[in-house]
């Protein structure tokens, strides 16, 4: 389900933080710093939004997945990974870990155990 909406790879591919939420109406909101809000289509805007991404704070992906309507009131977020070198990926995850109440970090086996830098920012 997920590769429909968000880009996955074992690379880094998260530049902005993204809560994926339920909708009837599948698309991309893109928060920006202001507050103000920008819509894209879900499937054939991703280019524009990384164009645009340093103007906006977070996105929000609404999908129409019976299982993510079944989890509400919890958002799932895809975050940008940690100790990345980009500071806007370093905002988003401190920006999440201050009002997130669970976390699932993925790590991926090439680079072994999860750091002591990781361990303490959660």
């Amino acid at each position: 389900m997920s590769d429909k909406y968000l880009n996955m790879a074992v690379t880094p591919e998260t530049a902005l933080a993204t809560e994926l939420r339920y909708g009837l109406k599948e698309e991309i909101v893109a928060i920006k710093k202001d507050g103000s809000e920008v819509r894209f289509n879900v499937r054939v805007d991703d280019e524009k939004i990384k164009e645009q991404a340093g103007e906006f704070k977070y996105l929000k992906c609404y999908a129409n997945q019976q299982v993510i309507k079944e989890i509400e009131p919890m958002v799932l977020v895809d975050m940008p990974g940690f100790e990345s070198p980009l500071d806007s990926h370093n905002k988003a995850i401190l920006e999440y870990i201050q009002r997130g109440s669970y976390f699932v970090v993925l790590q991926s086996v090439e680079d072994g155990n999860i750091t002591a830098s990781m361990t303490r920012e959660l």
